[in-house]
């Protein structure tokens, strides 16, 4: 006992210095960003909304900061909502910042892994990213002249014909495949490619992704049907990556081959190595892919915009009267003239933008992941984290753009102040070494519809069986940010332009 006294004060004294140890680790111990509290197993996974929830994480940047964390069953995201934090992680960092999250619906099962979007960081990416950049055709101008005139003709099918637009285009430049009308086998092969995709990439849709062992499971037992799903899905991408090129393969031996990219992928492997032959079936296919839905999503906002913004569709059409004259057809090269319907397009990209949210939502818009553990100031950001950046608060931040839920696309022509209103294009495709390499491609592809559309139309709000103006909905939601189903009123501009295009139909 007297021993015990007397090594008191020793035990007490060693207890504060591991209590002080321990307590200055804690210091000094790597923060996670802060976010809201989770549960357990699940942790934030049931706090995540269905749709928009790029609302929600803006919501939590209020209370929280820019920089957020949350747990889905145990997997690190960290959400980004603020253009500086952005720019410093997903661009000057992008050398740890362009891996992928692991997309086990998606990539593993449907067979998507090797397409170009969701191939990781090295060098198959690389190899696959230089085969895939797309120069502008003279196709652009040949589908938007095709697109007027359908337009005319049945204007109340106007997003069908936003479709066929898009897909025309693509497929041409890909494939040397000219889509002549809404019935095209490989446009309804391509369009079914489009719809799995965005299914098999759907945030939450899929235990697999959160759970990889159910991957394993065979796929007659009860609640496995997402296997067999993902087995008749595979059928579908399987068909769109080699009966095409297949097809121009063929075509190139017989020296009969439109131009196209594939035929040059074709042409390019000399040695007819398989190798390089399943490499070139995945880089021709991705790009259908990469860029339809989105590219038909802008163009729909475009239309939903003029009918809401009377005002800006008069500045527009007013703009290519007195520079390319009444009724005159645009073409690419006219964009530079142009400056308020080249501000118009900057707009659209802002005001609703098609990947809202890099989260699963387009192949520009899918989520980062980080290649290993990694500082921004204080915070710990752990190896393999899924980094989100919230491009729908990036360009409705109100100290970047000023009355952010305004249509304006006045703010683009002032340049009085550089530090605001910067080019929304710039989230709009994605970042780093994850820019989509067919930018240049949709940002034209959206400039001649709009030009020509505003060229040769006016578009209306609907009116409804009684004669009154129908109000359209501004509702966006989904995995690519389309509106809700809504109706425009489209008519020719005159009677001069109105024949112009029936002479086209003769």
């Amino acid at each position: 006992m007297y021993e015990f006294a007397q090594s008191l004060p020793l035990i007490l004294a060693m207890g504060l210095v591991g209590l002080a140890i321990f307590y200055a680790n804690r210091q000094h111990r790597p923060q996670l960003p802060p976010g809201p509290l989770g549960l357990p197993i699940v942790g934030n996974a049931l706090q995540i909304p269905g749709s928009r929830q790029w609302l929600k994480f803006a919501e939590w940047a209020k209370t929280y900061g820019p920089i957020v964390h949350v747990t889905i069953f145990g997997q690190h995201t960290i959400i980004l909502n603020s253009r500086e934090i952005v720019s410093e992680l997903l661009e000057d960092r992008s050398a740890i910042y362009s891996e992928r999250p692991h997309f086990r619906m998606a990539g593993d099962l449907m067979g998507f892994s090797e397409f170009i979007f969701l191939l990781p960081n090295g060098d198959r990416l690389r190899q696959s990213r230089s085969h895939s950049s797309i120069g502008i055709s003279h196709t652009l101008e040949q589908k938007v002249v095709k697109f007027a005139n359908e337009l005319s003709r049945s204007p109340e099918h106007f997003q069908s014909h936003i479709e066929t637009y898009v897909a025309g285009i693509i497929l041409q430049i890909i494939h040397g495949h000219k889509v002549e009308d809404h019935e095209d086998d490989l446009l309804s092969l391509a369009q079914q490619l489009n719809k799995i995709f965005h299914a098999g990439i759907a945030a939450g849709a899929w235990w697999v992704d959160s759970i990889p062992i159910l991957q394993y499971v065979p796929s007659w037992i009860p609640g496995a049907g997402f296997k067999r799903k993902a087995r008749e899905w595979r059928k579908v991408m399987e068909r769109f990556r080699d009966e095409p090129y297949d097809l121009v393969k063929a075509q190139a031996t017989q020296g009969t081959a439109q131009p196209s990219m594939t035929r040059e992928l074709v042409v390019g492997n000399v040695d007819d190595d398989p190798g390089m032959e399943s490499l070139n079936k995945y880089i021709s296919s991705a790009v259908y892919g990469a860029g339809a839905d989105t590219s038909v999503s802008a163009i729909e906002s475009f239309f939903l915009a003029m009918s809401l913004h009377p005002e800006v569709q008069s500045k527009a059409q007013a703009e290519l009267d007195y520079v390319l004259g009444p009724g005159i057809l645009p073409k690419v090269s006219d964009r530079h003239n142009l400056p308020y319907v080249a501000a118009l397009l900057q707009e659209i990209h802002r005001w609703n933008p098609v990947a809202p949210l890099g989260m699963r939502q387009s192949p520009s818009g899918l989520p980062h992941a980080v290649a290993q553990d990694d500082y921004y100031g204080d915070y710990l950001i752990p190896a393999g984290s899924t980094v989100v950046a919230n491009i729908w608060a990036l360009l409705h931040d109100s100290a970047l753009y000023p009355n952010p839920m305004e249509f304006f696309p006045e703010r683009f022509l002032d340049k009085s102040d550089a530090d605001i209103n910067p080019d929304p294009r710039l989230d709009a495709f994605g970042y780093g070494r994850r820019v989509c390499p067919g930018k240049n491609l949709a940002d034209d592809t959206l400039f001649m519809a709009v030009a020509t559309v505003l060229a040769l139309f006016t578009i209306n709000k609907p009116i409804g069986p009684d004669g009154s103006i129908i109000e359209p909905t501004v509702d966006y939601s989904g995995s690519i940010s389309h509106n809700v189903p809504f109706g425009c009123r489209i008519v020719t501009r005159s009677e001069d332009i109105a024949q112009f295009l029936r002479a086209m139909d003769a």
